[in-house]
């Protein structure tokens, strides 16, 4: 939880400028002092952030413990790229750009498409373009309509080669074939434009109630839990939207991912919810359906069951909602 704490928190980094020592060695020796600093930087974040007082002491903290990681993490990335050969400089350099220092890289598929055509090594070539396709799918994310489909398209076709040709390949200790079918069911079945899995999830009665039973009404989905602050903090909006959205073909559906139901049901005694909601439970099969990573997970389905919108919250879900609406006429439900 704690490197999720950091990783929002760091957007209050931009246009830091803390200098850099220049870095002396060969590039592995470069990339595993890159590695070092970015640890340091972060373990002290993690450590002093959480003694923050109040917003203006916390922005503080983090300026002093993190520092430019953006600047760190272009390092590793920049040596990766001239060293396109060299596995010991680029598998550790795309380890760091993709993985924990992804939040700081900003886009680097520029880099990922070079490192495929650029390198003759195989671990590279592997490795970059699984990276690709990884960034390619968060792209895709916070888009909407056709530009949203083609990017998810491409990022279907870089990962089903990673699961044609570099399967076997061990990268971060784990083979990238396993890890690319994960990230190719999320492209095929969670993506903008296609029809959401018909899960079956259990209400507050404990009745099961299949996902497709909403068909002709627009649904948002928040999967969520009582433990997570951005999700309660969701909560009055979404009283809000419900209210305004009365009578018309629009559920909000709300699936918590508490480990107890009792946590649910005693909760919302003492804020109300007043929509529908389903307990799946920690690791439920509602989350494992929708390859949840964080909370809140939001899609928003029309009335066909398409996911259309991903990740939206406050006036942005209130606009996907309107426009979703549009398109059925905006009608009183039947």
């Amino acid at each position: 939880m704690r490197a999720l704490l950091v990783g929002v928190l760091a957007v209050g980094l931009v246009g830091l400028s803390h200098a850099q020592e220049k870095r002396t060695g060969t590039p592995a020796e470069q990339v595993k002092a890159i590695e070092k600093d970015f640890t340091a930087r972060m373990n002290k974040a993690n450590a002093e952030i959480p003694k923050a007082g109040n917003p203006e002491e916390r922005q503080k903290l983090i300026k002093e413990a993190i520092g430019d990681l953006g600047k760190i993490v272009k390092e590793a990335a920049a040596l990766a790229e001239a060293n396109p050969n060299d596995a010991a400089v680029v598998t550790p350099a795309l380890a760091l750009v993709s993985g924990r220092g992804a939040q700081f890289a900003g886009d680097t598929a520029g880099m990922y498409r070079k490192l495929m055509t650029g390198s003759k090594d195989k671990t590279v070539q592997a490795v970059a373009t699984f990276a690709l396709g990884s960034q390619l799918i968060e792209q895709s994310e916070k888009m909407s309509g056709p530009a949203a489909k083609a990017m998810a398209d491409e990022a279907e076709g870089v990962l089903a080669r990673v699961e044609k040709e570099f399967a076997d390949v061990e990268h971060n200790g784990k083979k990238l074939g396993p890890q690319a079918t994960d990230k190719l069911y999320s492209v095929r079945h969670l993506s903008i434009g296609k029809v959401a899995p018909d899960v079956e999830g259990t209400d507050l009665d404990g009745k099961k109630v299949k996902l497709s039973s909403y068909k002709g009404k627009v649904v948002v989905i928040d999967i969520w839990a009582t433990w997570c602050p951005p999700c309660r903090a969701m909560i009055p909006h979404e009283r809000e939207l419900v209210k305004k959205m009365e009578g018309k073909p629009f559920v909000l559906l709300s699936i918590s991912a508490d480990a107890k139901k009792e946590t649910l049901t005693e909760f919302i005694k003492t804020e109300p919810m007043p929509w529908a909601h389903w307990w799946d439970g920690q690791s439920g099969p509602v989350t494992k359906a929708f390859r949840v990573r964080f909370f809140p997970t939001i899609y928003v389905l029309d009335t066909k069951g398409v996911i259309r919108f991903k990740g939206v919250r406050g006036e942005a879900m209130d606009k996907a909602v309107e426009e979703l609406l549009k398109e059925t006429g905006g009608g009183k439900s039947p």
